[in-house]
């Protein structure tokens, strides 16, 4: 994840997802990668992407307190406070 967290610090998000995207099946269910694949997606507006990682995520860990943040932010975005509010509690 080194290189990818140096991509999200120079701001080459973009660079960040694709580096992401070629990593090899074995990784892809790592809650990590799946959070930052998560932040990135959400990032760049594709957020039902970003809400689809983050429930994958959930199926892992249904109390990852970040993998709820992402979705609340990804709700507010869709102007669904109701869902966004639950998510952040």
């Amino acid at each position: 994840m080194t290189p990818v967290f140096a991509m999200i610090h120079s701001d080459r998000f973009s660079d960040a997802l694709a580096f992401l995207q070629e990593l090899p099946n074995d990784v892809e269910n790592d809650p990590d990668v799946l959070l930052v694949r998560a932040m990135l997606l959400a990032h760049s507006g594709k957020t039902a992407d970003a809400e689809d990682a983050c429930a994958r995520l959930l199926l892992i860990d249904e109390l990852n307190a970040s993998a709820h943040h992402v979705l609340a932010l990804c709700r507010e975005t869709a102007a669904d406070i109701e869902r966004a509010m639950e998510h952040n509690r």
